[in-house]
């Protein structure tokens, strides 16, 4: 005859077990697949440069990540002079790293500074998930120059 282990013992090893490796930070299953996160990931880009297109920097700015916000605040934001106006651009690559919390998009712009146009100039952007959205890493602007 097999000694068994009282039920109750087998359902706390596994609230155990599924306690202890959330606390690790790690969790026995992901909890998005990758093909979700670059949803996710596509939707914050297309919506981040769509507002830099359309000069909506209210939308633009919330896309930043929280040390970009901690050192400009939106009004700043919202009312910097630029001197570079993005006139479109395309999405030429996306890398969702395996941890699906991080990516390198590169985006080709079109820009226009002081009357001249820009063709496909390439743009570098680190994206992170933060606080359940993604956001892009960006140093914050130097003040403007008087």
């Amino acid at each position: 005859m097999l000694n068994r282990l009282p039920k109750w013992t087998s359902v706390t090893f596994i609230i155990s077990l599924l306690f202890f490796s959330g606390c690790h930070g790690s969790m026995p299953f992901p909890s998005k697949t990758p093909a979700a996160a670059e949803k996710e990931l596509m939707q914050a880009i297309v919506t981040f440069m769509d507002a830099m297109v359309e000069k909506n920097w209210k939308t633009a700015y919330l896309f930043f990540d929280s040390e970009f916000r901690r050192g400009v605040n939106d009004s700043t934001f919202i009312n910097y002079p630029r001197k570079i106006e993005v006139k479109s651009y395309e999405i030429k690559s996306v890398e969702l790293k395996p941890s699906l919390k991080e990516a390198v998009v590169v985006v080709l712009k079109d820009i226009s500074q002081q009357g001249f146009t820009f063709k496909g100039i390439e743009n570098r952007q680190l994206w992170i998930m933060e606080k359940g959205g993604w956001r892009i890493l960006e140093p914050p602007p130097a003040p403007p120059s008087q």
